[in-house]
């Protein structure tokens, strides 16, 4: 996802790929790591799409659902992060190549596949992974949820290197400053999803929970 994500994540025995709401970028940098790999993990943060999830809420990954497929998880790998994750669900999670920004859609996701959350990458891993034939899991952080609209300021703020690109937002905001509070909300729910990233990493240690 982003480079904040990819910061908290790198760790020992782990290789952090950054797609930047690229899907086609991530799936070739996924292809190519994979040669390399023992194991294909996607984390980071997501939406919500079920109202029950706020920020901060943990999901494991039971499998991932996409438009056209479900991708199945590497069911050891899964379990070892749940038991080091007591207070996780494990549910599925949506993979789309699209932002979902608004909370008409996300209540129409969560009607149509019933995941509770959505992000734009683990459905790419999870085809990437299968294709290697590498065990693959997929851990998210709950950021924006059900009920909240991305500000438009928001939704085009990631530079190409996963960064935020501070001069799109502040031109955003100078178009709609009536998204000024909207956007403090979602720093707010940012910043509790990125602390409780830093905290799974720190509970899965080396390796993400992958060297069984």
């Amino acid at each position: 996802g982003m480079a904040r994500e990819a910061e908290i994540v790198s760790v020992a025995d782990v290789a952090v790929l950054v797609g930047a709401l690229q899907p086609q970028r991530l799936r070739e940098q996924a292809n190519i790591a994979a040669q390399n790999a023992s194991g294909i993990i996607s984390i980071g943060i997501a939406g919500g799409l079920d109202p029950q999830f706020r920020a901060g809420d943990v999901i494991v990954a039971a499998q991932i659902l996409s438009e056209h497929a479900r991708h199945h998880v590497d069911l050891a790998w899964m379990q070892r992060i749940a038991a080091k994750l007591p207070n996780a669900v494990v549910a599925p999670i949506l993979g789309l190549d699209a932002m979902t920004s608004t909370r008409e859609a996300k209540a129409q996701l969560l009607a149509r596949y019933g995941a509770p959350a959505v992000d734009m990458e683990s459905h790419i891993v999870a085809e990437v992974a299968a294709t290697h034939h590498l065990p693959f899991a997929s851990l998210r952080v709950v950021c924006d949820g059900a009920d909240d609209t991305l500000p438009h300021a928001a939704r085009n703020a990631i530079a190409p290197d996963g960064t935020v690109a501070l001069g799109r937002v502040l031109g955003g905001l100078l178009l709609r400053p009536y998204e000024i509070p909207a956007l403090i909300r979602l720093g707010n729910n940012s910043r509790k999803a990125f602390a409780e990233l830093l905290r799974c990493r720190d509970r899965l240690g080396s390796g993400l929970g992958g060297l069984g």
